[in-house]
């Protein structure tokens, strides 16, 4: 089996080996679990919280609970709606005995649903893995199985193919079926629907998840055989999009003294639904002092 962490380490156990050796199939079933502990990043100092989906939730939901987070058509959640719905959702998890650690894989498109299904399984420090929908049901087994995947999101059209390549996998233990806006109308045999695992509570799951937590396996698609695991903790995955959206605000930043009052008072109105806050930082950003001094 191959894990790859991101700095281009690509770790063997004598599993992955035999796979490597077995061109033509999966080879034997995998009989040891991988433990991250193998890739683990020790970083200097107290460890911290502050660059985990978690903490991002929780905190955009207290600061800009109003505030649009997931638009897809006609359909928009605020941050406080998306972590509610997180939360049933991870506490469905926690009630199929999913924990910190275990790995839950995902297959399907850009939607609400694949983002609310990734971020609940990241509040209880479970580890996302992304699955390709496309991939041949070969490639789908290989990456459930390298994984050591516990519980397959799937979105509706890609049930049956999905289900039967879960079939008798050592740690698989259930497939849930999601269908985007609305519910699943069909299910494989013996497949959970979303809406089984959806529960009433919508409190905060408790447990500590940290920077240096295992927060994502990426499976990269390439030309050498079966993907490859990419393993990310929250330092590098949440602090890297938080880097990557810092970069993209800069220009418009450089921008901000040429910037008519009406644009301004857009940017605001990203931060607060509150005319009364949305007027007081439009001021501020319209001043001649803050134009002069972003000049």
């Amino acid at each position: 089996r191959l894990f790859q962490d991101t700095s281009g380490f690509t770790g063997k156990t004598r599993e992955g080996e035999r796979m490597e050796k077995t061109r033509t199939g999966l080879g034997p079933r995998e009989i040891e679990r991988d433990d991250f502990e193998r890739y683990r990043v020790r970083y200097p100092g107290r460890r911290k919280r502050h660059h985990t989906w978690k903490y991002k939730l929780e905190t955009f939901a207290r600061l800009f609970g109003d505030r649009p987070a997931l638009i897809q058509g006609d359909r928009t959640l605020n941050w406080d709606q998306l972590n509610r719905a997180c939360n049933r959702i991870a506490h469905g998890l926690e009630s199929l005995g999913i924990r910190k650690g275990d790995r839950v894989a995902i297959a399907g498109f850009n939607s609400i649903e694949w983002m609310e299904a990734y971020l609940a399984a990241s509040k209880l420090g479970a580890v996302p893995v992304n699955v390709n929908p496309r991939f041949v049901m070969e490639e789908i087994r290989y990456i459930l199985e390298d994984s050591d995947a516990r519980v397959l999101f799937v979105e509706e059209p890609y049930a049956g193919e999905a289900a039967e390549a879960a079939r008798d996998l050592p740690y698989l233990e259930k497939v849930i079926v999601y269908a985007v806006g609305t519910s699943p109308s069909h299910l494989p045999p013996g497949a959970l629907s979303l809406d089984e695992v959806i529960t009433p509570d919508e409190s905060n799951p408790r447990g500590d998840v940290y920077n240096d937590d295992f927060c994502f396996l990426m499976y990269t698609g390439g030309t050498t055989g079966y993907p490859k695991g990419t393993v990310w903790d929250g330092e590098q995955r949440v602090r890297g999009l938080d880097l990557m959206l810092l970069n993209n605000l800069l220009p418009i930043v450089e921008r901000l003294p040429e910037l008519s009052e009406g644009n301004l008072r857009g940017i605001a109105s990203l931060f607060s639904s509150n005319p009364r806050a949305v007027d007081r930082i439009t001021r501020i950003l319209s001043s001649d002092t803050t134009r002069r001094f972003m000049r």
